[in-house]
């Protein structure tokens, strides 16, 4: 295999990465070819395959930390590193399985969010829509009894106090969990790769 054939391989495995990632990683090995010679740069690097799931692990890895260090995820960042997982899992031996796995367990993973999220959004909603109603009863209840005005309000403070609980609480539980999803394909492709390495 020469220089050539090399990078059209892994050009072929690294072509979905972010265009800036790409263009970096091919420009590193493009340069690393130039620096240390075709023999001995594709002895160093090992088959194309291998070099696309160090720099997809590396990535991946980057990522992640980026992602922990910002203290969240934005959708734009959760997507590119679960197609850098998905890339890096393809990557290795037995990718296609494994990675069909994964696929189906993040459609899983998903759905299941999904229910969670919509209920909790339900039930913030009702909470919310609750508190507002006795909170305007109470006010309008004033004029009649006191007492009365003063439980509804306090009922309608209540109910808006635990929509903004329930609210917070969902966010903070799913950047948990997306946290998670992220550690656990993180993992995978570690376990992977030492599996790898290991035959």
């Amino acid at each position: 295999m020469n220089q050539s054939e090399y990078l059209n391989q892994l050009d072929s495995y690294l072509k979905k990465l972010p265009k800036s990632d790409y263009e970096n990683a091919m420009d590193y090995f493009t340069e690393y070819f130039e620096e240390a010679g075709e023999q001995r740069a594709i002895e160093e690097l090992g088959t194309p395959k291998e070099a696309a799931a160090e720099i997809l692990n590396n990535l991946l890895n980057q990522n992640s930390e980026n992602g922990q260090a910002a203290g969240s995820y934005n959708t734009r960042s959760l997507r590119q590193t679960a197609a850098m997982a998905y890339m890096s899992i393809l990557t290795t031996p037995y990718g296609l399985p494994a990675a069909l796995g994964i696929i189906i367990l993040t459609l899983v993973a998903v759905l299941v969010l999904s229910c969670i999220a919509l209920a909790a959004l339900i039930c913030s909603m009702v909470l919310l829509w609750l508190g507002a109603k006795y909170l305007i009863r109470g006010f309008m209840a004033l004029p009649h009894s006191r007492s009365g005005a003063c439980m509804l309000a306090g009922t309608g403070i209540l109910g808006i106090g635990l929509w903004l609980l329930v609210s917070v609480c969902t966010i903070c539980v799913y950047q948990r969990i997306m946290h998670g999803i992220i550690q656990i394909l993180q993992k995978f492709v570690r376990k992977k790769k030492g599996k790898a390495a290991a035959h």
